[in-house]
């Protein structure tokens, strides 16, 4: 057991083979059982292990992957590789890491050409000012604008500040460029469009095949024509729009209404054909509007969301948002109490959207049961077969009703004073009393929560299901 990580009740073993050349020909046996040896160990863990990994750096053959995996069964710990290709991935992301172990060898070299200053050797101190050094040239530049700079990552980002309060009139800078998007940009192409028409939020890059004819006029410092690499477009929130009350309202075909769900503005910026207003809800969903200025022309409203460290209760408004959005043809748009507008839905989709049924049992299960402990957390990113069983129990239990428990093995009969031949029997000569009850199914307790069955989701943070699902 080279690494042991703990999550919780959750325990995951990482088991590290040094065997950059496989364990396949001469030395397939005897590898072999070091890796049967290793995870035999892992099983006898306590608690369990919940997945144990085989770490090797190289790629492995088909056969020894399906020996590796012929190792899980029923009662063992989930089974995974991870290899020279995932090994590869891992380094392309954190390359620092790669570079932090080998800074001792780094320095060794710098020594031995004599390059210490030159190659800042010295540390942060150096690099520091040798950084502030270049920021003042670069300011010395231009009269008016001064330049700050970065390197993130691979890439050198430079923009220009005013040094005067009214560089932007005395020495003024613009940007002209050319789109050419292809059919690989066509979501590009969407969030692009959606920026100049209502100004919607956020930061487009535009890379460089996508860009042609691109100028930049103003000071010499500046200026250039030809210009190449990527584009960043930010757009902000206009002052004073964050913060707004919000509230959407679905009406049936009749303009009855149906159900409204409250929110906060967060964004609101205008473009050339109409508004675009960002709206959060229950701390879990974003849904964007783009609202066109002239009467008759149809807007579209755009909504993601999570459920990542959500409460029962937020779980509950979240999903009765989503349907409402999938099953309501008509939403009223209100902005701080005044109807801003109407949006024709069309049933609007979401993909996998019944697995949602599910969650949202779990969360009015423990709506109901939370209290009642009198403790409070978020619902939990995986919850086991028998605890869901269990806090089903408890949920009816608590509602006043006779349940059964696969954990209960007896129970206590209150006589209420009536006889009868049956009980008088049981009585005087002993025997079971038996209970029937109805299995436990989808729906919960006294029809608390109705759901359609033709909703529901894997939502978007990924949530696991049991493998062996039960009915509930």
């Amino acid at each position: 057991m080279d690494i042991d990580v703990a999550q919780g009740d959750r325990r995951r073993v990482y088991q590290i083979k040094y065997f950059a050349d496989g364990f396949s020909g001469d030395r397939k046996t005897s590898r072999q059982k070091q890796i049967k040896k290793s995870f035999d160990r892992a099983c006898k863990l306590s608690p369990l292990p919940f997945e144990w990994i085989l770490v090797v750096p190289t790629k492995l053959t088909p056969g020894e992957r399906k020996y590796v995996q012929s190792l899980e069964r029923d009662d063992t710990p989930r089974v995974r590789i991870a290899d020279r290709l995932e090994l590869d991935d891992l380094i392309a992301q954190y390359p620092d890491v790669h570079q932090y172990l080998a800074t001792d060898q780094l320095k060794n070299d710098i020594l031995l050409y004599g390059k210490e200053t030159e190659s800042l050797a010295g540390g942060t101190r150096a690099l520091t000012e040798r950084i502030a050094a270049l920021g003042g040239r670069g300011d010395a530049m231009d009269l008016h604008w001064g330049v700050n700079f970065a390197r993130v990552g691979g890439m050198v980002e430079l923009s220009a500040y005013p040094k005067t309060p009214n560089a932007w009139r005395d020495s003024p800078i613009s940007l002209s460029f050319a789109t050419r998007f292809g059919p690989e940009h066509d979501e590009l192409r969407r969030q692009f469009e959606r920026s100049i028409k209502y100004g919607s939020g956020g930061t487009i890059v535009l890379p460089p095949e996508a860009l042609s004819n691109v100028s930049i006029t103003g000071p010499a410092a500046f200026a250039t024509d030809g210009a190449t690499g990527e584009l960043h477009i930010t757009t902000e929130s206009l002052p004073n729009a964050e913060g707004k009350a919000a509230e959407l309202r679905f009406v049936d075909e009749n303009g009855a209404l149906q159900a409204a769900h409250e929110g906060t503005v967060t964004y609101v910026n205008h473009g050339t054909q109409g508004w675009a207003i960002k709206i959060e809800f229950y701390d879990h969903a974003v849904i964007e509007i783009d609202q066109p200025d002239r009467a008759g022309d149809t807007g579209a409203l755009h909504m993601t969301y999570n459920m990542r460290n959500i409460q029962p209760r937020e779980v509950i408004q979240l999903v009765d948002l989503l349907v409402n959005l999938h099953s309501t043809s008509t939403c009223e748009f209100y902005l701080e109490g005044q109807r801003a507008g109407v949006l024709g839905l069309d049933g609007l989709e979401f993909t996998n959207i019944d697995e949602l049924a599910t969650i949202v049992g779990i969360a009015v299960d423990l709506e109901a049961v939370q209290p009642y402990c009198s403790t409070y957390f978020a619902l939990p990113a995986e919850v086991s077969t028998w605890d869901r069983v269990n806090l089903r129990v408890a949920r009816c239990m608590i509602d006043g009703y006779l349940t059964a428990s696969p954990l209960v093995a007896t129970g206590t009969v209150v006589l209420t004073g009536t006889t009868s031949p049956e009980l008088e029997r049981i009585l005087d000569a002993g025997g079971p009393v038996t209970y029937f009850v109805k299995d436990f199914t989808s729906n919960s307790v006294n029809g608390s929560f109705l759901w359609a069955p033709s909703l529901s989701t894997t939502p978007k943070h990924g949530r696991s299901t049991p493998k062996k699902p039960v009915r509930l």
